[in-house]
């Protein structure tokens, strides 16, 4: 696998989305789960269409690492779906199908209520986080591709009573009383933009990376996201005694997902030159994206879910002495982060609980 063309491309997805993402509100987005939806895409394009989205993706063994990306553990469970119009089942290539089970262990449904039949496979996919993925369909609709994750973590280390108190959170705009968790952690986090620190979950495959930008206020806030890089500071951590305090808290979100792809440079799949010739000959288009993702973070844990779909229509035609205190009183970054693939799994911005 040519990591210049995958993973760091996943990287740079990633710090795209965020910055493009943001409108200074609470933000939950999965970059695992639109990365999965847009392979998804990529085995059923073809020629200008499917070049855009490799580009995007990194060009070079995408399904190699889509397949290695797509690998359920204990806490995180992927599944990624194809639900189809029964007008368009029969001409829908079986060799992507074959190819669809082989990589993403790809479910094929259709049904004469295909609104509730997605809805459904993303209820369950998702353990009752995402109860609905779309409020409708349109009338010429004719396939959706699916994507779901789902993660649940339990702390490795669990907080005391006397770990949890209230105190004010100073938001943007106002103030308001939280409900704070109080650890010891190992691992410190520190670059031009940020502190923070990485909490693990039970198993220690998987972390909670809290980062606080380092200058207060909106302005300060939206120049720590555009210099984020997540991965920069992993790899730069530092092991070190670190006070970590975060809030309890819950948060979702919807989000509309075209131009962020018109942005990254996936525009021929939306008109009607879009070449799906290797998913189906019918004439189909892309009419939207949607990402619906979810998560709480308490003191037992971090319950966590996404889910993507894109819809498809018929064409008009060692520990050290020092020690450092990281508190996220006020506005944050934050991501699950998988340490065994070195990848954010979801990233969020945290400005209020309300």
């Amino acid at each position: 696998m040519k990591e210049n063309t995958t993973k760091n491309q996943y990287e740079k997805m990633t710090r795209q989305m965020l910055a493009s993402l943001y409108e200074e509100n609470n933000l939950i987005f999965s970059p695992l789960s639109y990365y999965l939806l847009l392979a998804l895409a990529y085995n059923a394009t073809a020629a200008e269409s499917q070049k855009e989205i490799a580009e995007v993706l990194g060009n070079d063994d995408i399904n190699e690492y889509a397949k290695l990306l797509s690998v359920d553990s204990k806490e995180l469970q992927i599944a990624s779906g194809l639900c189809l119009d029964k007008t368009i089942a029969e001409a829908i290539n079986k060799d992507y199908l074959r190819l669809g089970k082989r990589i993403f262990d790809l479910e094929i449904f259709s049904s004469d209520n295909a609104l509730k039949a997605i809805n459904d496979w993303v209820r369950k996919k998702t353990d009752g986080m995402i109860p609905m993925l779309l409020d409708s369909l349109p009338e010429n609709f004719r396939l959706c591709l699916l994507n779901a994750i789902c993660f649940k973590g339990k702390w490795d280390k669990r907080y005391k009573n006397a770990d949890i108190y209230d105190e004010s959170f100073a938001g943007f705009d106002k103030n308001e009383t939280v409900t704070y968790l109080s650890s010891e952690e190992n691992e410190y986090l520190e670059d031009e933009y940020f502190t923070g620190f990485l909490k693990d979950y039970r198993g220690k495959r998987y972390a909670f990376m809290g980062l606080l930008p380092k200058n207060k206020g909106k302005e300060g806030y939206k120049e720590a996201i555009k210099h984020l890089d997540i991965m920069k500071l992993y790899q730069k951590r530092e092991w070190m005694e670190v006070k970590a305090i975060m809030p309890e808290f819950e948060a979702d979100n919807s989000l509309d997902l075209v131009a962020l792809s018109k942005e990254l440079g996936i525009n021929e799949i939306f008109s009607d030159c879009a070449n799906f010739s290797y998913l189906t000959n019918d004439a189909i288009k892309i009419s939207s994206i949607i990402q619906k993702a979810y998560i709480k973070v308490d003191r037992s844990g971090t319950k966590a879910a996404a889910a993507s779909a894109m819809i498809a229509v018929a064409m008009a035609l060692p520990i050290m002495d020092r020690k450092k205190t990281v508190a996220l009183d006020r506005p944050f970054v934050y991501c699950l982060f998988d340490r065994e693939k070195e990848m954010p799994v979801f990233v969020g911005c945290h400005l209020c609980n309300h």
